[in-house]
């Protein structure tokens, strides 16, 4: 597996990003996770469908998504602040990367978000995963 992570471009064009990822495929690689940085989710939709289009299904490519909205990343990484997702687009997007036949949906939202981590992962089908940034037991009042 690896990552593609082009940066934080909204420009980006998706069809260079899934020319990217189909020459990883050339190269033996048979599982990638994306990032979804664009301060318009529908934009990190169109990357994924893009790449759907052009690898294919899951069967040649298992694609699975980082979400980066846990507010833990580098200010490096990330000159502008992620806004974080409503529960409401965070739903929606794990809908559509499940339509895609994604794997998971890495950090939809703040990692303080219990509830809604917990409400997003009853809801969605697709596997919700997270806590990276989380360090110690004080979550669990030890």
């Amino acid at each position: 597996m690896t990552s593609i992570w082009p940066g934080v471009k909204e420009e980006q064009d998706p069809k260079a990003i899934a020319r990217d990822v189909a020459d990883f495929i050339q190269r033996g690689v048979r599982a990638i996770k994306i990032q979804a940085h664009r301060q318009d989710p529908k934009g990190d939709i169109m990357v994924a469908e893009t790449i759907r289009e052009i690898v294919g299904g899951r069967e040649r490519l298992e694609v699975m998504v980082d979400s980066t909205r846990a507010g833990n990343h580098s200010q490096r990484a990330y000159p502008r602040p992620l806004r974080p997702w409503s529960h409401q687009t965070a739903l929606w997007m794990a809908r559509e990367y499940e339509r895609l036949d994604f794997t998971w949906l890495e950090e939809p939202l703040p990692f303080w978000d219990l509830d809604g981590l917990a409400e997003l992962t009853a809801k969605a089908e697709l596997p919700i995963t997270g806590g990276e940034g989380e360090q110690g037991l004080h979550r669990f009042g030890i």
